[in-house]
């Protein structure tokens, strides 16, 4: 068995962690700012069992990777530029990466994704 999240649709709702723990009743560890954008569950764990990390990419770390010689891809998610700048050239953008466990054969938080991610 095996999940795929297709990241290109994925909103970052996290509505797929609150039913993971909600199916597998684990406990709610309270709300903490961890101080990374909007990844407040961190990673995963004895308790998060399901993780979506919100990685954002500002400018300065993509003039960087470039610098590097990294080539960027596209995320096919919305990104955010000025109005002067290149098409190619976004000022932030932002990606979401699904973790999860593979634990369930009938998964909870395959249901509840608003998008079918």
């Amino acid at each position: 068995m095996a999940f795929f999240t297709d990241t290109s649709i994925c909103i970052g709702c996290k509505a797929c962690e609150v039913a993971c723990k909600e199916w597998n009743r684990n406990p709610v560890e309270g709300y903490a700012v961890s101080g990374n954008s909007y990844d407040n569950t961190g990673s995963l764990g004895a308790n998060t069992w399901r993780h979506v990390a919100f990685v954002e990419q500002n400018n300065e770390r993509i003039e960087r990777a470039r610098e590097e010689g990294r080539q960027l891809i596209s995320l096919g998610m919305p990104t955010v530029a000025s109005p002067t700048a290149p098409p190619d050239t976004d000022d932030f953008r932002w990606l979401m990466s699904s973790d999860v466990c593979k634990h369930c054969t009938n998964a909870g938080c395959l249901d509840v994704c608003p998008t079918g991610a």
